[in-house]
């Protein structure tokens, strides 16, 4: 416990380093958040930078320690990460079309689903359990781009991506202690990391945005973890106390849950649906004259809430009950909170 906690804080201020200098290249290359139609801000002179300082961070934590041993996370997975934030670091100066940052999405999705882990098990979602290799494939390429996209579309407020992505980290975090030394103290260097960053992202000056560089690498490990927990190589001791394929959802119950309301929307709206807009949940919320932090609070705590709850009561009513409870809670969630 006490590494855990000296590789927590080394992430945290290692972050903070990162996220003071980042900012102050930003800064004197004139490089600042552009307010458009579609931005839920109005100040001036906030950078783009916290992503940057977050991935840097945690790469040099994890190689510090790291450094002479053998690490379970393989070369697929660096170089997806590598890749991507290339991407979001291009995106986040010069602005690049969806079109083609959908494209590298596509690579990233394909080189991930090569590499360490894949979807290859359903665990009974869908009355589905293995599936072919060339199924499994296609599936995590898939799952890849609704992940990586859902969790950049609720990258629109502060806070809200960095702590659903905390969220998401601290269960796994929780389920890789027994399983691999290489995953958690990763996973811890990236949840210090994030808290660095947020102690930028949530002040009233000097603000710094994830930017697309932090929002698709969020996105991307993400999704490594999910994979890894979906893989039929993977043996979990809480198989025995909930279904992993829906434990992953639950995780990412509110990016998914807007990703589709998002793509319903535009879809209806004929308009692309990688086209922005300010459609998202957490745009009802600040409608309805919620300010950021309490629109972040109220969203995390739900998130935090459904997995609680299902895991009390999957016990009891099972797989197919909690989903019924979720969907029930969430629609009544819905029409009183966002709606």
């Amino acid at each position: 416990m006490t590494f855990i906690l000296i590789l927590l804080l080394g992430g945290f201020f290692m972050s903070m380093l990162m996220n003071i200098v980042m900012r102050k290249i930003f800064v004197a290359n004139g490089i600042f958040d552009a307010i458009e139609g579609r931005s839920s801000h109005n100040e001036k002179n906030i950078t783009r930078s916290g992503g940057i300082a977050i991935i840097v961070s945690c790469i040099l934590i994890y190689l510090i320690i790291r450094y002479g041993n053998t690490s379970e996370i393989g070369f697929t997975f660096w170089f997806s990460l590598v890749i991507i934030a290339l991407l979001g670091v291009f995106d986040d100066i010069f602005t690049l079309h969806y079109r083609k940052k959908f494209f590298v999405q596509l690579l990233v999705g394909i080189i991930l689903a090569t590499g360490d882990f894949r979807i290859d098990h359903f665990y009974g979602i869908l009355g589905i359990n293995e599936i072919p290799i060339a199924v499994s494939y296609m599936v995590t390429i898939f799952i890849y781009l609704i992940i990586v996209n859902a969790i950049n579309f609720i990258d629109g407020i502060d806070g809200l991506a960095a702590l659903t992505a905390i969220n998401f980290f601290i269960t796994i975090f929780i389920l890789s202690v027994p399983n691999s030394q290489s995953f958690s103290y990763f996973i811890v260097a990236i949840i210090g990391s994030i808290i660095g960053f947020l102690l930028f992202n949530l002040r009233a000056t000097k603000k710094v945005f994830l930017g697309d560089t932090g929002s698709l690498a969020l996105g991307t490990i993400i999704s490594y973890f999910a994979f890894w927990l979906l893989s039929s190589k993977t043996e979990l001791y809480a198989d025995a106390f909930i279904n992993r394929a829906y434990l992953v959802v639950l995780m990412l119950i509110f990016p998914l849950t807007d990703f589709l309301r998002v793509i319903i929307v535009r879809a209806k709206n004929k308009v692309s649906i990688l086209e922005p807009d300010k459609n998202h949940l957490h745009h009802l919320l600040l409608n309805k004259g919620f300010t950021h932090f309490t629109s972040t609070f109220i969203i995390f705590t739900i998130n935090i809430f459904l997995v609680l709850i299902n895991a009390i009561l999957f016990d009891y009513v099972g797989l197919i009950g909690c989903i019924v409870t979720t969907i029930f809670i969430m629609i009544l969630i819905f029409f009183k909170i966002f709606k």
